[in-house]
């Protein structure tokens, strides 16, 4: 029903069933009524576009799959012939896929693989707690397999493939439950695994200890938060290095850009578990303390009003309150807590009403807290300080200790 010449059954001139114009019945190079470029009955015609042939099978054995000229078969042309499922054509290997890597449509917590397949890992900010995403699809600082790429898990807060034995994680590091962890630091596998700390205590070197300022040098490390603020920076820094010089062994010292290193969520929770993160001032910049005092993991917090200064206690009652008049840059009240996120971080804050009273914490903190730590057994202190000289806190100023 088609020929190249062209007569009544088609021929290159065309005729009545076929030729370049097409035909009804078999059709011809040119296309017409029932094939040709456009494709027709059952047999379709040549694409004339790269050597593509666009029927479903035209001629060549492929059944529903398209034809090559060159004899071969594939899933796909154009998008239009893939299904909702991989609903877009892979032109270098003309198949259908998920996802295009160069238009990634996958859901949040999942990327486009060079494959063209939704896969688990992030690729923007949002998809990581810290917002912070690296180029290999692991978020720093994990809380879960599901901010690991595919096929790799999170322990203590970092991503790595699954182990079998200790020997195959760092050097420190132990294979708990398929996943590397560091039992110094790791609250649900402290000094070995599946040994966990209780939520009022907090792993540090490798043992559960109670989340009270005593235990500020159970630690490896201190790390202070900036905010950005002079006043908190200076103070965080102090405290920081004070716990670091003033413990045995000494420990390592260290600051970062509260926002920029992983340490906290992108609500302000911390996350970070081994440091003790140091913090100078309160909730109003520093992110940490309006998470912990927002969910109820301070122990103090300001409630004071327009007239009048209050600290009250997480669980009732107020330790302090008077006219606000009262407070000033040398006569200031401040609070030194240790408190325990959920992830098991550790957080030693220093704060006063003034830049002058948190400056003043944090050489408490130098001066007091660590020379003296077996003397203080609770998590919180509320101290009243007065600048006798009037030239910041020294050891000729008084410090009354007013709670507990």
């Amino acid at each position: 029903a088609g020929g190249t010449s062209g007569g009544s059954a088609g021929g290159t001139g065309g005729g009545s069933a076929g030729g370049t114009s097409g035909g009804s019945a078999g059709g011809g190079t040119g296309g017409g009524s029932a094939g040709g470029t456009a494709g027709g009955a059952p047999d379709g015609g040549l694409v004339g576009d790269g050597g593509l042939d666009g029927g479903a099978d035209a001629g060549c054995g492929c059944g529903s799959r398209q034809c090559l000229s060159d004899g071969g078969c594939a899933d796909c042309l154009v998008d239009q012939q893939c299904p909702a499922t991989a609903p877009f054509c892979d032109n270098t290997r003309n198949v259908c896929v998920q996802c295009r890597p160069t238009n990634d449509t996958c859901d949040a917590g999942t990327y486009c693989s060079p494959l063209g397949a939704c896969t688990r890992g992030c690729r923007r900010a949002s998809d990581c707690r810290t917002g912070l995403c690296l180029p290999s699809h692991d978020c720093v600082t994990c809380q879960g397999d599901t901010e690991c790429e595919a096929g790799r898990v999170c322990g203590s807060g970092v991503c790595a493939p699954p182990c079998t034995t200790s020997s195959t994680c760092a050097p420190g590091w132990q294979c708990c439950q398929q996943r590397c962890v560091d039992p110094t630091r790791d609250p649900a596998h402290c000094g070995a695994c599946n040994q966990p700390c209780g939520v009022a205590r907090f792993c540090g070197a490798g043992q559960c200890r109670d989340t009270v300022l005593s235990n500020v040098c159970s630690v490896t490390e201190a790390r202070a938060l900036l905010d950005g603020i002079p006043g908190d920076d200076d103070a965080g820094i102090t405290i920081s290095q004070a716990v670091a010089s003033g413990c045995l062994p000494p420990l390592v010292a260290s600051a970062v850009p509260q926002r920029d290193s992983g340490v906290l969520a992108t609500n302000g929770e911390p996350l970070l578990t081994g440091p003790l993160l140091c913090v100078g001032g309160g909730s109003f910049f520093q992110a940490s303390m309006a998470w912990l005092e927002t969910n109820g993991f301070a122990h103090v917090f300001d409630t004071s009003t327009g007239t009048q200064y209050r600290l009250s206690l997480r669980d009732g009652g107020v330790v302090a309150m008077g006219p606000a008049s009262t407070i000033t840059p040398t006569r200031d009240l401040f609070v030194l807590q240790l408190m325990r996120a959920p992830s098991g971080a550790v957080v030693l804050n220093a704060s006063g009403f003034y830049a002058e009273g948190t400056l003043a914490g944090a050489w408490y903190v130098q001066n007091a807290l660590v020379p003296m730590r077996p003397t203080f057994t609770s998590p919180f202190v509320v101290i009243e300080w007065i600048d006798v000289n009037g030239n910041g806190p020294d050891p000729m100023d008084t410090f009354t200790r007013l709670a507990p």
